[in-house]
């Protein structure tokens, strides 16, 4: 079974978490989501508190998973005083997994350096921080190891890519079809 492991801090974007883990979810993915607050409660912004699967120090290894995903949000840059995660994104990274962030969070991934040579999308404002990419303006961008989405507005699109990625294309479509997705006319 597919595994993915979701990073959340407070001031995390709900839409930016919740989309792409309920998409996930339903593609039958075994989707864990991390708090890294020390508590299950994690306060997003906009008023809405999610409660995690469980707490970051409880999961005795993050080895098995097959992507590792950080939304973005108001207080993206708090990521980076995690120094564990940062150890298990390079782990991860290291062993040729995948790597998903939206909105400000790829500049996470620019901050450790491990987005040279890559494309990558992010929230406008971000881009000098997508160290060593190619900033490209698309709502998500598939690049080697990476998936990066460009915000709130495209996590709808980052959710079924993601999928995509982790399945196939089929899948994907079956998800689409489930929550009855439209583009706009």
């Amino acid at each position: 079974m597919t595994r993915v492991y979701a990073f959340l801090i407070d001031g995390f974007e709900p839409s930016e978490a919740i989309v792409p883990i309920d998409f996930m979810r339903r593609a039958k993915f075994e989707v864990v989501v991390v708090s890294l607050m020390g508590r299950k409660t994690v306060n997003g912004s906009q008023g809405i508190t999610v409660e995690a699967d469980t707490l970051f120090e409880d999961v005795d290894s993050f080895t098995s998973a097959d992507l590792l995903f950080l939304p973005g949000g108001p207080n993206t840059r708090n990521y980076l005083k995690y120094d564990k995660l940062k150890e298990v994104v390079m782990t991860h990274y290291h062993a040729g997994k995948k790597l998903a962030a939206i909105c400000a969070a790829p500049m996470v991934f620019g901050n450790y350096g491990i987005l040279e040579g890559e494309k990558a999308t992010c929230y406008p404002g971000f881009e000098s921080e997508l160290k060593g990419a190619t900033f490209v303006h698309q709502p998500v961008v598939v690049s080697g190891q990476f998936v990066t989405g460009a915000g709130a507005g495209a996590a709808i699109y980052f959710g079924f890519k993601l999928v995509e990625v982790l399945a196939d294309h089929r899948v994907a479509e079956l998800i689409r079809q489930s929550v009855n997705y439209q583009q706009e006319v």
